[in-house]
This record gives C-alpha cells, sequence and structure tokens, in this order.
C-alpha cells in the first residue's frame, strides 16, 4: 500500500544507477535496505531503487516508506529524515544522524513491535520485560546511540516511541484495512 500522501511521488525522480554507484553512502544504503525487513501491518517497506525530492531547496533521496509518509536522506547533511504532511504543508521530521543508527534504530523499533505482536497472539501476561519496561530500555538505548532523535516529542522515533506506548501503534492489519476501504 502506498502512503497516504502518495500524491507527492509526482515529485520525486528515480536516481540513475551511474549516481548511485557513484556516492559509497547510497551503494551502502541500497545494499543495507535489503536487511530492513517489512512491516505490513503499517506499510512499511525499504526500496531496491532510490528516488530524488527537493524539498525547501534541499536534495533529499528517498528510500521507503510506511503508511503515513517516506523515510529520506538529507544528501547535504547525510542524516535520516521522515517525510510526512500536517494539514497542507509537508514536513520532515529528524530519525537519525547517520545511516547506520537508522539501521540499528529500527531494528530493534521492529523486535519490540513483534514481540508485542508475540504476547498479543498468545495472550502472554507473565513476560519478563513488561511493556513499559521494554519502552523504557529502547528509549536508553536509543539515547545511547542517537541522543537527538530523542531529544524532541516530534522527532520521529520519540512519536513511534509514543505510538507504541499508547497502543497507537497498529500490531494487526485493521488499519491498512480500513484504508483499502476508503480507496
Amino acid at each position: 500500500m502506498k502512503p497516504l500522501i502518495h500524491e507527492i511521488e509526482q515529485h520525486f525522480s528515480p536516481l540513475r544507477e551511474e549516481e548511485l554507484t557513484a556516492h559509497s553512502t547510497l551503494i551502502h544504503m541500497r545494499q543495507q535496505t535489503a536487511l530492513l525487513m517489512p512491516y505490513e501491518h503499517y506499510a512499511v517497506q525499504f526500496y531496491p531503487e532510490f528516488y530524488r525530492f527537493l524539498y525547501e531547496n534541499k536534495e533529499w533521496i528517498v528510500f521507503g516508506q510506511d503508511l503515513g509518509g517516506y523515510f529520506v536522506l538529507s544528501w547535504e547533511g547525510q542524516w535520516i529524515g521522515y517525510l510526512y504532511q500536517e494539514e497542507d504543508s509537508h514536513h520532515i521530521a529528524y530519525c537519525n544522524d547517520t545511516w547506520h543508527h537508522f539501521i540499528s534504530f529500527y531494528h530493534a523499533f521492529t523486535s519490540a513491535v513483534l514481540q508485542q505482536l508475540i504476547d498479543k497472539q498468545a495472550a502472554c501476561t507473565d513476560r519478563v520485560l513488561d511493556l513499559d519496561s521494554l519502552l523504557d530500555t529502547l528509549t536508553h538505548y536509543y539515547m545511547e546511540i542517537d541522543a537527538q532523535a530523542m531529544q524532541e516529542e516530534h522527532h520521529f522515533w520519540a512519536i513511534r516511541l509514543y505510538e507504541l506506548s499508547a497502543g497507537f501503534f497498529p500490531l494487526d492489519g485493521q488499519r491498512i484495512a480500513m484504508y483499502h476501504s476508503l480507496e
């Protein structure tokens, strides 16, 4: 499923192969996106091809998506952001200072989500780490490797942890099914 703000894709242009292979960061990113597991309950996927996007006169590289927006690399600053729409304007929320930190955060978050799915399906109540402890551990881990990612409540990972803690992050396909029914 495409993000809810998919109309912005008309402003994306594919990166040519020679552009990708000319930059070691993009080579590593393209190789390593295969390590990032999709999450179908929130339409998370990472692309084998990358796209260029201009936002506020800066070049961004689009490399993945979820239901609410797109994952982007700041070509100028080499940091990772999340392109989303709020009301009638687009914004880029800070994710991480490096690609490697993004991978670490994503894997840790996905592990926490999968643990919640397993617990939900098994109706587990006697976990070694309950959700609050799991989120505390995740927050401390995040602060340890990229504190800036958690410094502001509007940063991407701070929002995702809040959504998981408050029960807003989807652990089943109901949200995707609802959006499909509206199309």
